[in-house]
């Protein structure tokens, strides 16, 4: 099919360089390093960097730098780390960047100096690395933004550009996990944030742009006529700097949509908005033709509008229990000070209380409650093990050879090993009323009975011992890398906790709740797996004990 010629509307050509007024912008700029160097081979290794660009009104800082100081890693540890604040202009700064950026880091001489890179006599190691976003454009980030815990505070809403390692730092290959421990905490208390929870940022270098026009901007409500009300704006220029041309958007969105906007140029520090209705809440962004974006509101602007406080006057009493002693406040009924703004029933108001309600429902879909539920809780549960992707774990002091029939032979996948950590307590007790058949030994013949079958998976039981078991939870882990757990979890890992054992699971009221922060508990449920006894090695020591007239209670715990 033939399309003739139409009318295209061309493109807007590519915003400029948001830093091609660099030197009218920034006068200085801190270069703020952190790296290791291996006492025996010399080679220096980055560690992580940014360059913070001053914007023109601020003097530079002092540049404190000890050439002799440093951090050494305890022991026979070869490595020294090494953090320094350089201060030099801001066109070198940018320069250090942009060779960063194309592959050589260089170290500042001792003055503060920083030789082009053919001149340096000291080198940084560095990795591949991925830019974020593509070179000259900058991101705009809001005020509230965890995603960039170095920037200093006195910086509001940073723009920034980001050289980034393309694979995970290969940590193992430059210190021991000793060594490791106490190189990341040093640096937590120099760097101000700890690489530990930022791990993406191990070798990489980032170019912090202050906002070179103003220091900062404020909102106030106004109000007018009911219920008209105004949004008054007021901006805090840098010293010879004027807001003059900048493009200032105010709206109001709401999770159903946006319901009210604001373009305009400034002309004065100070502007009115008028939005023509009561005004809920106000995200402010600003762009200035040339640099781009100067403030991103990610947040919503609220305004008070009225206030309450409760005063309460209590008295501490000490509690005596039978095992404990503890202190509470107890208060009597406060008193209320202040004014409340009058609740008014609206269409609004209807909305978005609806629309709370669904988002708390959706925020819960990984939590279950099963009451008199015990097949639907059981399909649950046997789901999740369908679809582990590289291994499944199970903890419950009171597992046996029936939950292993109920519920283990639910993976989906004949390769994937299943892991299970019960306890001694309950493999002691009798199969059944009356039977010598001990439930340990039950477990192992079917476990026996299940091996001889083609395309099994393979079953890995362990044992915590004595009368109280290390994990007295019940928990479901999957894909947590038990053999590896060094290396990085796979996007499949969760955890989930199971308010009742596997025995009794749905059958009252029992909880299935998915764990938001996994990573907080992994660790000690791997370990606690690594410290049980074999499932194998405790039936042998049980056969052995009776052999000899004594109990593994006895013998062993």
């Amino acid at each position: 099919m033939f399309i003739g010629p139409m009318d295209i509307q061309d493109e807007s050509p590519l915003p400029a360089n948001p830093l091609e007024g660099l030197e009218d912008d920034y006068g200085h700029a801190v270069l703020h390093l952190a790296w290791d160097r291996h006492a025996e081979t010399g080679e220096r290794t980055l560690l992580f960097a940014f360059v913070e660009l001053l914007p023109t009104e601020i003097p530079p800082p002092l540049d404190d730098y000890d050439p002799n100081g440093g951090h050494r890693l305890g022991g026979k540890s070869q490595h020294k780390l090494y953090v320094r604040h350089a201060v030099t202009s801001a066109r070198r700064a940018l320069d250090w960047y942009l060779d960063c950026r194309a592959g050589t880091a260089v170290l500042p001489d001792n003055d503060g100096t920083i030789p082009a890179p053919k001149d340096a006599a000291k080198k940084l190691k560095l990795t591949d690395l991925g830019e974020e976003p593509p070179w000259p454009a900058l991101v705009s980030a809001s005020d509230d933004s965890d995603a960039l815990p170095f920037v200093p505070q006195w910086i509001e809403c940073p723009r920034t550009h980001h050289l980034l390692p393309l694979a995970d730092f290969d940590l193992e290959g430059l210190w021991s996990r000793e060594e490791k421990e106490a190189a990341l905490a040093w640096l937590e208390g120099r760097l101000h944030f700890d690489l530990r929870e930022y791990p993406e940022y191990l070798g990489s270098v980032h170019l912090v742009a202050p906002n070179p026009v103003y220091r900062e901007q404020g909102a106030y409500l106004e109000r007018g006529k009911t219920p008209a009300e105004s949004v008054i704006v007021k901006f805090q220029p840098r010293a010879a700097r004027q807001v003059e041309g900048l493009r200032l958007l105010v709206h109001q969105k709401d999770a159903w949509g946006l319901s009210a906007y604001r373009w305009r140029t400034m002309r004065h520090p100070w502007v009115r908005l008028q939005l023509g209705g009561r005004v809920h809440d106000t995200p402010e962004d600003v762009l200035d033709p040339r640099r781009g974006f100067l403030h991103v509101s990610h947040y919503k602007r609220a305004f008070i509008t009225g206030f309450s406080i409760d005063v309460n006057i209590g008295q501490r009493h000490k509690v005596i229990g039978p095992k404990s002693s503890y202190e509470v406040t107890r208060t009597q009924k406060g008193l209320t000070v202040g004014t409340v703004t009058e609740k008014v029933a609206s269409g609004r108001a209807r909305m978005f209380g609806a629309h709370i309600v669904r988002s708390k429902r959706r925020a819960a879909e990984e939590q279950h409650w099963f009451r008199d539920q015990k097949d639907e809780a059981r399909d649950a549960l046997r789901a999740r093990i369908h679809g582990a992707q590289v291994e499944v774990l199970l903890i419950d002091a009171y597992f046996g050879a029936g939950e292993l029939g109920d519920f283990m032979l639910a993976v989906g996948r004949e390769d994937i090993p299943v892991h299970i950590l019960t306890s001694s307590e309950v493999l002691k007790e009798p199969a059944h009323k009356d039977s010598d058949l001990t439930k340990g030994t039950q477990l192992a013949a079917l476990i026996r009975q299940l091996r001889d079958n083609v395309g099994m998976n393979t079953f890995d039981v362990r044992v915590m011992r004595g009368h109280r078991p290390a994990i007295h939870d019940r928990f479901l882990a999957i894909d947590l890398r038990l053999a590896e757990p060094d290396k990085p979890t796979p996007p499949s890992m969760c955890i989930w906790l199971l308010g009742s054992s596997l025995n009794e699971f749905g059958s009252r009221g029992t909880m299935m709740l998915r764990l938001p922060d996994p990573a907080a508990v992994r660790d000690d449920l791997v370990n606690a797996w690594k410290e049980s006894e074999k499932f194998e090695v405790w039936l042998q020591s049980r056969a052995t004990d009776h052999g000899s007239g004594q109990t593994g209670e006895d013998a062993h715990e």
